[in-house]
């Protein structure tokens, strides 16, 4: 869950899809890529669904880093439709 700042309080909020994605995006770029990769499994245990620009974004982040080899587990692992 992520804490917004207004009005001096701080209330949670529950991000969709498009919010994870920023979020998720703006750490990637940030090179804090194990904190993205703890809102995918935010985003596993809640409702909303991880779309496909979300892994796109988390393997860009892990093939920058060199991980390659978790990007390649990633990529393995992700949810076809069929």
């Amino acid at each position: 869950m992520v804490c917004v700042k207004r009005d001096g309080w701080r209330k949670p909020l529950k991000p969709d899809a498009v919010g994870y994605t920023t979020l998720i995006n703006c750490l990637c770029t940030a090179g804090r890529n194990d904190e993205a990769m703890e809102l995918l499994k935010e985003i596993k245990e809640t409702r909303c669904k991880a779309n496909i620009v979300v892994f796109n974004v988390l393997l860009g982040g892990l093939c920058r880093e060199g991980r390659l080899e978790e990007a390649l587990r990633m990529v393995k692992n992700l949810p076809y439709e069929s």
